[in-house]
């Protein structure tokens, strides 16, 4: 796996997690590196307006 990789290589994240997570602005592995996982989902909450599961 290298830091350019798509983020469907991570084991887990299919078309639809890696689609959420471009919303965003995570498009590849080295933009998900360091990220509080925390704040992702902050910022995914933020993004879609509503508190997710």
């Amino acid at each position: 796996m290298y830091m350019t990789d798509p983020l469907t290589v991570i084991p887990g994240v299919g078309k639809s997690i890696a689609k959420d997570l471009q919303m965003i602005g995570i498009k590849s592995i080295s933009d998900l590196r360091d990220k509080s996982p925390e704040k992702l989902y902050q910022l995914s909450n933020e993004q879609v307006g509503k508190t997710q599961d």
